[in-house]
């Protein structure tokens, strides 16, 4: 059995779901799903996607619905949890990241590392040498993320 699929929008999209579900007199999760069950029943998802980039078309940064991170920022509070030594801080360097995270860009990186870090999700552990690459920690909050997005409660890890 799969687990249940949360979905959220971004604004513009979510603007005309309710336009469009308020013109039909439907609430808008029964508008989408009767329409993801028309697009996949049909086999008409090759057709909508039309050889495009998903991400691109999908018109921004998706957002988990029950803890408001992009996906992006998901990884990295997974890959970060996922890599932490006995000190609890994962040390990756940005490639390091990059290298797991298909279409991620090292900006990308940053910026959601800095954001993760400004919402208390993660922090920056002190390196002695430029060269060592910088060690991030999760914070308890972010353990607790860690904990639902692997399924399984955080205890250091050997990284």
């Amino acid at each position: 059995m799969t687990a249940p699929l949360q979905v959220s929008f971004v604004k513009d999209v979510r603007e005309a779901i309710f336009r469009e579900a308020k013109l039909r007199q439907l609430r808008p999760q029964v508008l989408v799903a009767a329409a993801m069950r028309g697009v996949l029943e049909g086999n008409l998802l090759d057709a909508v996607i039309d050889g495009e980039d998903a991400r691109r078309l999908a018109g921004g940064h998706a957002r988990d619905a029950l803890n408001g991170l992009t996906l992006i920022q998901s990884g990295l509070v997974y890959l970060i949890g996922l890599h932490a030594g006995r000190d609890g801080a994962a040390r990756l360097s940005l490639s390091g990241y990059q290298a797991r995270m298909e279409g991620a860009s090292i900006g990308g990186i940053q910026n959601a590392l800095a954001r993760l870090a400004t919402l208390g999700l993660i922090r920056r552990r002190g390196t002695s040498s430029r060269l060592t690459p910088q060690a991030y920690a999760l914070t308890p909050a972010g353990k607790t993320i860690y904990a639902a997005l692997s399924g399984a409660d955080v205890d250091g890890g050997e990284g």
